[in-house]
C-alpha cells in the first residue's frame, strides 16, 4: 500500500491519514485513535511498547542457529 495516497474521501485514504497522524485526536477512526491513545498517552501503554521493541532488539541480536530454534519451538 503507497503511504502517501491521500483522499479523506475514501475509507483508505481515511486510515492513510490516521497512520500519518502525530495526535490521536486528529484520527478519523475512533477505535484506533483509542489504541493509539493506549501506547502513545498512558504509562501502561507505553513500558508495553517499550517491552516490545527490546524484545525485538533482543531477537535481532540472535545468530541465525538461535532464530531457527526460536520459530521451531511455536
Amino acid at each position: 500500500m503507497n503511504g502517501s495516497y491521500k483522499d479523506d474521501d475514501d475509507p483508505i485514504g481515511k486510515l492513510m491519514h490516521d497512520f500519518r497522524c502525530t495526535s490521536s485526536e486528529d484520527m478519523y477512526y475512533l477505535l484506533l485513535a483509542k489504541q493509539v491513545r493506549h501506547f502513545k498517552e498512558t504509562e501502561g501503554g507505553r513500558k508495553s511498547v517499550c517491552k516490545a521493541v527490546e524484545e525485538i532488539a533482543e531477537v535481532s541480536c540472535l545468530s541465525i542457529e538461535e532464530v531457527e530454534e526460536l520459530v521451531n519451538l511455536s
